[in-house]
């Protein structure tokens, strides 16, 4: 419910700010924003690379702790 207001708060406050804004403006608003996105994406893209490498790192180190392991158990029986 207080998500929703301040949804609906901001959705107001940006119309209002718009329908002041000169032609210009409105268009340079848009270069912002367009800007802004395209940064978010490549953020989000170089975020998941990250992820993704983290989890091959992981699995690397799984895989040689396993292996090691194994050898260590080879003799004892």
């Amino acid at each position: 419910s207080a998500q929703g207001a301040v949804a609906l708060a901001r959705a107001s406050a940006r119309t209002r700010v718009w329908a002041v804004l000169t032609p210009e403006q409105r268009t340079a608003a848009d270069v912002l924003r367009t800007a802004r996105e395209q940064r978010m994406e490549e953020r989000r893209e170089r975020m998941e690379e990250r992820r993704e490498r983290m989890g091959e790192r992981r699995d690397e180190r799984r895989g040689r702790r396993g292996r090691a392991e194994g050898r260590r158990g080879r003799g004892r029986d």
